[in-house]
């Protein structure tokens, strides 16, 4: 009798024991859980939940960022309603796009996502030549605002740059053609260095 009571005094704490260390594990994933969304967690009160709450509030106040906010409680709301007609211009283009545009579009998107699933010949060489546009489109338009910027005669870039140095846009340093790779780093260089001493 003795043993039996002795044995359960040693069973007894490894029992206990047992539910400790579970805690314990299960506090040590949570808190990796966390680690892993903390990025996630700081964009979203960062960038979506305090804007949201800050919007609100400066929707109540009359604030133009270069002074402090004022408070006028809804006078925001009644100017937009009642005094400004371009609101509800825009609220009827919005419930025109939202009720013909995207229905419109995706009638059309199904129908063609239907019309490419029909089992035909030469059904591969449909769907990439219906898909390469938009695979190529993106590239094409940046390298069409890339070539504007430092291609040609250098006009648009040296009005970006003295804009930018705060200068007059008239006597542009840059006298390269850029019609090659090397000579557009050259004008690059030329646009850096000059922007340079302009600041100085």
């Amino acid at each position: 009798m003795s043993n039996s009571v002795h044995g359960g005094s040693v069973a007894a704490p490894a029992a206990q024991a047992r539910p400790a260390a579970r805690r314990s594990r299960r506090e040590v994933d949570n808190l990796a859980g966390y680690l892993f969304i903390a990025p996630w967690l700081i964009g979203f009160f960062s960038f979506t939940l305090i804007p949201m709450v800050a919007s609100l509030y400066f929707s109540f106040t009359d604030y133009d960022i270069f002074s402090a906010p004022r408070w006028i409680g809804l006078g925001n709301f009644q100017t937009m309603f009642f005094e400004d007609a371009r609101y509800w211009k825009s609220v009827g283009a919005t419930f025109l796009y939202v009720f013909t545009a995207v229905p419109l579009r995706l009638a059309f998107a199904l129908g063609v996502a239907m019309l490419l699933n029909v089992g035909f010949s030469l059904l591969g060489l449909y769907r990439a030549i219906f898909y390469v546009p938009s695979i190529i489109g993106g590239s094409v338009a940046v390298a069409l605002m890339w070539r504007q910027l430092f291609g040609g005669d250098c006009t648009k870039r040296h009005r970006l740059t003295a804009r930018a140095a705060g200068g007059s846009s008239s006597g542009s340093p840059c006298r390269c053609s850029a019609r090659s790779f090397s000579s557009t780093w050259s004008c690059r260089s030329s646009l850096a260095s000059w922007s340079s001493r302009r600041r100085l």
